[in-house]
């Protein structure tokens, strides 16, 4: 078992809420935006991480998770609305689930703009910035990827059910209970890790495109997991 590391828990505590909190918070803002204000009436649209921290998914998990080296996800409260108030229903509806993925896919871009900049300017990738910044890359891809997955009751459910026939809607819905048991499953069987290997690996390979691979690899030793490092052994030196 890896040795407990208060600093390396920082390091993946403090980007992971901040993330989930602009996630949460890009939810609220666009379905504001769309006619629905059950957010900003339940003090959700903030960017203060208190009102989004759900103190199991958020802080237990992740702790335990981090401490122990055990396979875990982490989550915030829901952000609720109430799509009658959409002043249009489907469009509200894919609008607002699509808003958090977007908000962690920019937040992906803009730590790996200022990772370019140091990687430029030659500051250490094993630096606190540095680091905090390639957890930053690691967890929005990861909350990105995920969320967009169809499982009920992730986001990528919600754009899903607005393109199916009604009664294929009806059957999808019946399913959203069993949602947590089956991404517990897909967590625990390795489906879920191995999905977002492949993403990774697809990750790795555009921004070796675009970058070139020396850049890549300055991203992957700013990540003190490990993680971005190991897909890039696994899918381009073997």
């Amino acid at each position: 078992m890896e040795a407990f590391d208060p600093l390396k828990l920082v390091m993946i505590l403090v980007p992971m809420l901040l993330s989930l909190t602009v996630h949460e918070y890009f939810h609220a803002w666009v379905a504001s935006r769309l006619g629905d204000d059950t957010a900003r009436a339940a003090g959700r649209l903030t960017l203060n991480p208190v009102a989004h921290i759900d103190p199991i998914g958020t802080l237990l998990i992740p702790i335990i998770g981090l401490s122990t080296g055990a396979p875990f996800f982490g989550w915030a409260k829901p952000v609720p609305i109430n799509p009658t108030y959409f002043r249009d229903y489907r469009k509200g509806m894919i609008s607002t689930a699509l808003a958090g993925p977007f908000a962690n896919f920019s937040l992906l871009v803009l730590c790996m703009g200022i990772l370019y900049f140091m990687y430029i300017f030659q500051v250490s990738p094993k630096s606190l910035v540095a680091g905090m910044l390639g957890i930053g890359v690691l967890i929005n891809f990861v909350l990105m990827f995920f969320n967009l997955l169809p499982i009920p009751p992730l986001d990528g459910s919600k754009v899903l059910l607005q393109f199916l026939p009604w009664k294929q809607q009806m059957a999808f819905l019946k399913v959203e209970s069993f949602g947590f048991i089956i991404l517990i499953a897909l967590l625990f069987t390795g489906v879920l890790g191995t999905l977002l290997m492949w993403a990774f690996g697809g990750l790795s390979w555009v921004t070796m495109q675009l970058f070139g691979p020396e850049f890549t690899g300055y991203i992957a030793n700013a990540d003190p997991t490990g993680m971005m490092a190991h897909v890039i052994r696994y899918f381009f030196t073997g």
